[in-house]
């Protein structure tokens, strides 16, 4: 099976966009070396090519492990300074074809119409993009219009549809369509305005966690424990840009805990075990690794609690995330979890995943195709 591998940021993305990535970030083999390390001086643009190139080797490596021939975009500025297989680590060349891009796909339609074209050549497409700015729905649009089928029964698309990545992306609408639900396990949240009100009204409760409402990972997640930081995070040019929504949830104490899934539609969802987030710093900051194993009560809660949430998610194919945090309770009963957020993609717990079960996960999402 031919298989179109598209991450954003390796792929072409940030080009599309008008932004040129450092030449020499794939030079030194050591930076995929251990893809989740962190540096405290490391720009976000270089963190998060490092995490996207790290699930591209990871799926890569599981596809053609697999049996699939895998083609991969990759923007030509890695593949300058990269291996002679276009990526360290991915020695690959005879079941890999690199499709580099260059300067001539200067912006997000030319990049369309060139992945487009790949597209109607393979057998699968699965995406990988950040949510951020509309990016992971804008791709997943992009390879869904060449395909009249509705997105849920598209079994070219082994990553999930537009119906549920719109619906994920957005903290606040996926929140809402559970609360419709009646799923209960959630954070209490607000808008901007709403939640300046409470703090007018002197009627707020702190700590509480700015973010943007279609944020990825960390990225601009910001801890807030009074009103006099409530008043000067308000002050500060990013937290007033007209073009993203922000989202105001409060904080809940425990443990971040992931569960990844692999759905295939009206078949049973396969569920990863559970791992534990590590960040660089406490209680936010960079994603750093995945840890394994958790405490039994912890895994069984949060094996238990993700069940619960995909009974209450739209149908959807391919592989997406669920983060919680779960609290011990005062009584001494059983940990509690609360929903954070959906991510609607791989996510850089995969890396970790592959290592710890005993399955190649790519076979697992292949199971769409029929």
């Amino acid at each position: 099976m031919n298989i179109l591998l598209f991450e954003w940021l390796v792929g072409g993305g940030l080009r599309a966009e008008g932004i040129v990535p450092p030449v020499d970030f794939f030079q030194s083999v050591s930076r995929l070396s251990d893809p989740t390390a962190v540096g405290t001086d490391e720009p976000d643009i270089e963190m998060f090519l490092r995490q996207g190139s790290a699930m591209v080797l990871a799926v890569a490596e599981d596809m053609v492990q697999a049996g699939h021939h895998v083609v991969l975009p990759i923007d030509a500025s890695f593949h300058v300074g990269a291996s002679s297989a276009g990526l360290p680590g991915l020695e690959i060349a005879d079941t890999v074809s690199l499709i580099p891009i260059g300067s001539e796909l200067n912006s997000p339609d030319a990049l369309r119409k060139h992945l487009v074209k790949l597209a109607a050549d393979v057998d699968a497409v699965l995406v990988i993009a950040p949510e951020t700015d509309g990016c992971l729905a804008t791709a997943v649009q992009w390879f869904e219009s060449t395909n009249k089928r509705p997105s849920i029964c598209a079994p070219s698309l082994i990553s999930p549809g537009l119906d549920f990545v719109r619906l994920a992306s957005d903290k606040q609408a996926i929140k809402d369509w559970l609360r419709q639900r009646q799923f209960g396990e959630l954070a209490e949240d607000w808008s901007v305005d709403a939640f300046s009100e409470l703090v007018d009204l002197n009627e707020a409760t702190w700590p509480v966690v700015a973010k943007p409402i279609d944020g990825a990972g960390s990225e601009s997640v910001q801890l807030i424990a009074t009103e006099i930081e409530w008043r000067t995070w308000l002050e500060r040019p990013e937290s007033s840009q007209s073009h993203r929504r922000l989202f105001i949830e409060r904080f809940v104490h425990g443990i971040p805990v992931s569960v990844s899934v692999i759905a295939a539609g009206s078949k049973p969802a396969h569920f990863l075990p559970p791992t534990g987030q590590i960040f660089d710093a406490e209680p936010l900051g960079h994603y750093v690794r995945a840890q394994w194993p958790l405490a039994p009560e912890l895994t069984n809660a949060a094996a238990t609690f993700a069940q619960q949430v995909v009974s209450h998610l739209p149908s959807t194919h391919g592989y997406f995330g669920i983060d919680m945090i779960i609290s011990h309770t005062d009584s001494g009963n059983a940990p509690v979890a609360t929903l954070i957020e959906i991510n609607p993609r791989i996510t850089m717990s995969y890396v970790r995943l592959r290592e710890l079960v005993d399955e190649n996960l790519a076979v697992q999402m292949l199971r769409n195709i029929d």
